[in-house]
């Protein structure tokens, strides 16, 4: 009888231990997918946000290259004018302090629109039925 009774003893903790082995190890999957997708994700925002600097840049070089900037360019850095050009100045603007007062401002960097993260409930939904 005692024997029996060991036996259905350790088959019994012998289950229990495989069952808590199981959740254990599905919880550990679970908590590294999820880091693992929140890297992801990261390193998509940051690539995209590269893309997107990339286009710009590339826009700008074509723009920096074009004639029309290199007309205006030379126009007011070096003060050319064509032959039958009148030029005219304007009142109350400083024209002695030369490059500083006239600057570039095409191209400025505006800062990126944080991006909302999900909620726990939508996550585990897209975990669960994607």
């Amino acid at each position: 009888m005692t024997l029996e009774v060991t036996q259905r003893l350790i088959g019994k903790v012998a289950v229990v231990l495989l069952i808590v082995f199981a959740v254990y190890s599905n919880v550990r999957l679970i908590i590294r997918n999820n880091t693992l997708s929140e890297r992801l994700d990261q390193a998509k925002t940051e690539l995209a946000a590269q893309e997107e600097k990339n286009a710009k840049l590339k826009l700008l070089i074509a723009y920096y290259e074009s004639p029309s900037y290199q007309n205006a360019e030379a126009r007011r850095r070096l003060g050319l004018k064509l032959p039958n050009e009148t030029v005219l100045q304007v009142k109350g603007v400083d024209y002695t302090k030369g490059e500083e007062a006239l600057e570039d401002t095409i191209y400025k960097e505006a800062d990126p629109v944080p991006v909302m993260p999900p909620s726990n409930f939508s996550r585990w939904r897209d975990y669960f039925f994607r």
